[in-house]
C-alpha cells in the first residue's frame, strides 16, 4: 500500500451528511494511507426515497464538484459518493490505473451496472475549463424532473435511450449538447471499479472499489440493504453491520434474520 509519494497522491472529494456518518469513517479509514482524503460533511437534506431515483430533482452534488474543480484547477481529483467500499488488496492496482490515466481524459467516470451510460458516483477529474464548463452547463440547465447523472449521460450523448419514462425524454431533449468545448472521457474496468445491484462473482478477485445499488423502498430499507451488500463481501465486520443496522418493523425482522444468517454461510 501507499505506493504513491506523499506529494504525489491525489485528493479525494466525497461528501456526507451527518447520518451517514459510519459510511464517511469506513471510507476515510480505507482511503487515508494512500491519497489525501478531503470529506465535505453537509447537512441532511430530503433524498426521493421511493419514486424513482432518489437523487431525482437534487443538485447538491454538482455544485459541490464545481466547487472542487475550482479550487484544484491545473490537477486532477477523485470526487465520489460516500458509499463506497474499498477492497484493500487491489487498490495499489486502482491507485496504478488512475496514474496513467492521469491527464489523458478530462473524465474518467465508473462504468455504469448496465454497460450503457457512465456513473458519476465515482470520477477522476482532470479540473480545467473543459470540466468546469462542462458541469456549469448542467447545473445551469439542471431540471426538477431528472437527477444529476441522467443530465451528465445526456450531455456525454449517451441518452437516445427508451430505458427512461417520456416526460424525462422530453426534458432531456431540451438540453443543449456541450459541442464548443468537446470533452475526453473514459470509463474504470468493471472488473476493477464495480457499481451495481448484484455483485458480479467472476469479479471478487479484482475488485478495488464496490458500491451497492439499492432497489428504492424506504429509508430503512436503503440502508440496511447496502450495508448487508458490502457484510455479504467481507468489506465490513459482523460487529461493525450488527452496530449499524437500522431497526424494522417486526414484520421485515424475521426477513432480516434470514438475509444475515445466509451472510454468514458465504
Amino acid at each position: 500500500m501507499g505506493n504513491f509519494a506523499s506529494e504525489d497522491r491525489l485528493t479525494w472529494f466525497y461528501f456526507y451528511t451527518p447520518d451517514y456518518a459510519f459510511w464517511h469513517q469506513t471510507l476515510a479509514t480505507s482511503l487515508s494511507n494512500d491519497f489525501h482524503v478531503y470529506p465535505i460533511p453537509i447537512e441532511k437534506f430530503n433524498l426521493n426515497e421511493k419514486q424513482g431515483h432518489h437523487f431525482k430533482g437534487v443538485p447538491i452534488k454538482i455544485g459541490l464538484v464545481i466547487s472542487a474543480i475550482q479550487s484544484n484547477l491545473g490537477k486532477s481529483i477523485i470526487f465520489s459518493d460516500c458509499t463506497w467500499s474499498i477492497n484493500k488488496n487491489n487498490l495499489t492496482t486502482f491507485q496504478n490505473l488512475v496514474s496513467s490515466l492521469d491527464k489523458k481524459y478530462d473524465f474518467v467516470f465508473a462504468d455504469n451496472h448496465n454497460g450503457q451510460e457512465v456513473n458519476i458516483g465515482l470520477i477522476l477529474i482532470h479540473c480545467n475549463d473543459r470540466t468546469l464548463a462542462f458541469l456549469q452547463s448542467i447545473r445551469d440547465e439542471f431540471l426538477p424532473d431528472c437527477w444529476d447523472q441522467q443530465m451528465v449521460n445526456q450531455k456525454l450523448g449517451l441518452y437516445e435511450s427508451a430505458i427512461l419514462g417520456w416526460n424525462t425524454r422530453l426534458h432531456l431533449q431540451s438540453l443543449k449538447h456541450n459541442s464548443d468545448a468537446p470533452i475526453s472521457w473514459t470509463c474504470f474496468p468493471k472488473e476493477l471499479v464495480h457499481c451495481t445491484y448484484d455483485f458480479n462473482e467472476s469479479f471478487r478477485s479484482s475488485f478495488a472499489l464496490f458500491k451497492a445499488f439499492i432497489r428504492p423502498r424506504d429509508t430503512i430499507h436503503n440502508w440496511n440493504s447496502r450495508l448487508m451488500a458490502v457484510h455479504r463481501l467481507g468489506l465490513i465486520t459482523q460487529r461493525e453491520l450488527n452496530d449499524n443496522l437500522k431497526p424494522v418493523r417486526f414484520a421485515r425482522i424475521l426477513r432480516v434474520a434470514r438475509i444475515l444468517r445466509l451472510a454468514r454461510s458465504l
